[in-house]
């Protein structure tokens, strides 16, 4: 059973089919809108229009890519309702406050060391069947996130710990490494779930 949430929280789920709901109810999101929904749950908050428009329209000229966010902005307050919309002439995003992401709701498990609670919402693929570049962007910067976060769960709390990266060696990883590490750390969260019981 998944977690509990005050109604009115718009509830984005990222790992597997991206999808939303809200009080109980599945939201019915169109492709585009459930793009721009991905973009804005990976990181609730506001976000610069011309930078979501390009990431989401990258062969559109500028002036049809902001056609196209302002098209997908209107769709979605339509689909979420204004309370969980942050817009202005310049920004764009999701209010921190009024929405839950499974990604980060899966993290904070981790890091409090409830392996189990986590396993229960981290066992599938984060934007699965999204095969464009700002997916494969946003699945990278998650990779290194996700092994910090393991890193944190395995050696404990209270332990600090190391990791050095450097940008080129991010940037090098292909998705192939991407998947890897990221079914490694499902299996590791899986494991964590089982020594806990």
């Amino acid at each position: 059973m998944g977690p509990r949430y005050s109604e009115g929280v718009l509830q984005v789920r990222l790992l597997g089919r991206v999808a939303a709901n809200r009080d109980g109810e599945q939201l019915s999101l169109a492709p585009p809108i459930s793009r721009l929904l991905a973009v804005l749950a990976l990181r609730p908050g506001p976000h610069d229009r011309e930078a979501v428009a390009a990431y989401l329209w990258p062969g559109a000229a500028g002036p049809a890519a902001r056609a196209n966010l302002r098209t997908a902005v209107w769709a979605l307050r339509k689909a979420v309702g204004d309370g969980a919309l942050i817009t202005s002439r310049t920004t764009v995003g999701l209010h921190p406050e009024t929405v839950t992401v499974d990604l980060a709701d899966c993290r904070r498990r981790v890091v409090a060391g409830d392996a189990s609670a986590a396993a229960a919402l981290c066992h599938d693929e984060l934007l699965a069947g999204y095969v464009e570049d700002w997916a494969e962007a946003a699945i990278s910067c998650q990779v290194l996130d996700i092994e910090i976060v393991w890193q944190l769960a395995e050696a404990g709390a209270g332990t600090s710990i190391n990791v050095n990266v450097s940008v080129p060696e991010r940037e090098a990883r292909r998705l192939d490494d991407q998947h890897r590490v990221i079914s490694e750390s499902l299996r590791r969260l899986t494991a964590l779930a089982e020594a806990a019981s």
